[in-house]
This record gives C-alpha cells, sequence and structure tokens, in this order.
C-alpha cells in the first residue's frame, strides 16, 4: 500500500510540473517606426531600449525583430508602457504583446502647429 501511495505522489508531481511548465506565458514582439521624416529616437518598453533610425513613409514595416531601422523588443506576453523621445518630440502609451505575435506601434510625427489670434481696436467711444 506504501508503494501505491508514493507512486501517486510521484505521478502528481509529473502531472503538475508538465500542466504548470504549459502555463507559461509566451514572446511576443514590438515594433516601432516612424512613417515621416523625423530625428532619430529612443524607446523604452519593458526594461529595455532600441532606437528608430529609419522611417517608413507610406507603408508600416515588416512586423517583427528584422524591421531595419525600427526599434524592436521580444518580450513575455503581456501589456507594457512605453516612452519614446527623439531631439524634436516624445511620447508615452502602452502596448499589448501576444504570444507569437507582433505588436506595431506608429510613433505619429509632429507636422506643424498653427497659432491664431484676434486683433481688436478698442479706442473706446467718443
Amino acid at each position: 500500500m506504501k508503494s501505491v501511495h508514493l507512486l501517486f505522489k510521484a505521478l502528481f508531481v509529473a502531472f503538475s510540473l508538465v500542466v504548470i511548465g504549459g502555463c507559461e506565458r509566451q514572446n511576443g514582439t514590438a515594433t516601432f517606426y516612424f512613417d515621416q521624416n523625423g530625428a532619430n529616437a529612443t524607446v523604452n518598453v519593458g526594461g529595455q531600449h532600441a532606437n528608430i533610425t529609419a522611417n517608413y513613409q507610406g507603408n508600416a514595416p515588416v512586423c517583427g525583430t528584422s524591421a531595419a531601422g525600427c526599434a524592436n523588443f521580444i518580450l513575455p506576453a503581456g501589456t507594457y508602457n512605453y516612452s519614446a523621445s527623439s531631439n524634436t518630440a516624445s511620447w508615452t502609451g502602452s502596448v499589448t504583446i501576444n504570444g507569437n505575435q507582433c505588436s506595431e506601434v506608429l510613433l505619429a510625427q509632429a507636422t506643424g502647429s498653427a497659432i491664431f489670434w484676434t486683433q481688436s481696436n478698442s479706442l473706446g467711444t467718443m
């Protein structure tokens, strides 16, 4: 009877290791990129950092670690806050990483600003 009990314990431990080992989070990738000409930028996400050194005008890059000039990351599945900055702009947000998938993040470049004002001639009444 004692050997049956030990066998049951051994099978339970082995089964638990298989089940727990199969539940670990899988990695996914994130690709950060520009779609307009701009300065290089440094992106920080999940305790890692990488640089954007190119732009993709008119179309998105191929998502993943081989996207040239993009900031590419391999991270466990989950949602991460990111920050990025160049000498002309900064960005913050969050990105969701799914196992065995790639998420693209476009860091939009500022296209300019406009200032409006109203001129009035307030001389009063005479």
